[in-house]
């Protein structure tokens, strides 16, 4: 049970700011810590925490330089200089890092968009022999870590995938999605593990929500599967959790079916309908790919396609060039005249 003590935090955040100064490493990471936990905003805490923790830095222990990195990556602040300082004395202790401070550290990196090669690729030669020692949300931080980041390190990928597939009966339905689109991502076919993730996905079905439900969608037209079983058990899954599903998820599914020419006719209208309602929360990106994917299933929804229009024409300022060609194939490629948008 989660409990916010709303007048106790805004108390504590000033007279922590006012002493941060004084703190130790392990009051500092485990306030950074506390503060991400428990999704609280208050950048000036976290520039102080920063300062202080730079500071600091060398008398720092593995487990607080990882709570650190993670605590600022959950908040999405990224202060530079600290991750630096972070990176710094990290690389030289990874052999005493655990599998999970390894599995956080990749993540931190990816979550703040850092590149650290370096860093990253000693983690991957530290984590290799370790890896039948990582739970499973490890391993798909990891993978997912360095597919975000798009480093495909193939002696690391290699050994992700042996020990994935020995262990694929373990995997809940996040633990699928997550490292079927990180290999996706990375263009890395692994044929025996994507059919066993396949298998396993299709008894876990009922357990995907839409979020991973896109993503496995996404992940077999990314890599060009054409597993119909698995994509006929998405969709009818997708069409059950239509209302929960956001508009990324919704454009990512419906591209992937589009992009495998798979036409699913109970999905496509449920994504239209839900879609209506949501068109005014769509990026350009996802109006776009909305629009290409109706017309490359030759899937007509008048309806739709007008509201997409107006949509696109209140936000065109915005659309990237491949936007705007896609969005011209996809109403040409339907016959769709709409003259204010073209």
């Amino acid at each position: 049970m989660e409990i916010m003590d709303a007048p106790l935090i805004p108390a504590i955040s000033p007279s922590t700011r006012r002493s941060v100064r004084h703190f130790g490493c392990q009051c500092l990471s485990n306030t950074a810590w506390a503060f991400a936990k428990l999704l609280l905003e208050d950048e000036p805490l976290l520039e102080a925490i920063a300062s202080r923790s730079i500071q600091s830095i060398a008398q720092c222990d593995v487990q607080e330089l990882v709570n650190t990195a993670w605590a600022f990556a959950k908040r999405g602040f990224l202060h530079c200089p600290l991750m630096a300082s972070l990176a710094s004395a990290a690389l030289p202790r990874l052999p005493e890092f655990q599998p999970r401070d390894l599995s956080n550290t990749a993540w931190a990196l990816a979550m703040l968009g850092i590149r650290d090669w370096p860093l990253l690729t000693a983690i991957s030669s530290a984590a290799v022999p370790i890896l039948p020692d990582f739970d499973m949300q490890a391993l798909c931080n990891t993978v997912w870590a360095f597919a975000s980041l798009a480093l495909q390190d193939l002696p690391l990928l290699d050994s992700i995938s042996a020990s994935a597939l020995a262990r694929i009966a373990e995997f809940e339905p996040q633990h699928l999605s997550i490292t079927a689109w990180s290999l996706a991502a990375l263009a890395y076919t692994d044929r025996p593990l994507l059919d066993a993730i396949s298998s396993a996905s299709l008894r876990r079905m009922q357990g995907f929500d839409s979020r991973n439900l896109a993503n496995t969608a996404w992940s077999v037209a990314g890599l060009a599967l054409f597993d119909h079983p698995l994509m006929d058990s998405i969709a009818s899954a997708a069409v059950t959790r239509i209302h929960e599903t956001c508009p990324q998820n919704l454009t990512n599914t419906v591209w992937a079916f589009a992009h495998l020419g798979v036409f699913h006719s109970p999905l496509l209208t449920a994504i239209s309908s839900s879609s209506m309602s949501t068109l005014s929360e769509y990026l350009p990106l996802e109006l776009s790919n909305t629009a290409w994917a109706c017309a490359a299933l030759i899937f007509k929804d008048g309806p739709l396609s007008e509201s997409i229009a107006k949509e696109a024409i209140r936000k065109i300022e915005h659309f990237e060039q491949q936007d705007l060609s896609n969005t011209a194939w996809a109403f040409a490629a339907s016959c769709f005249l709409d003259k204010p948008l073209m």
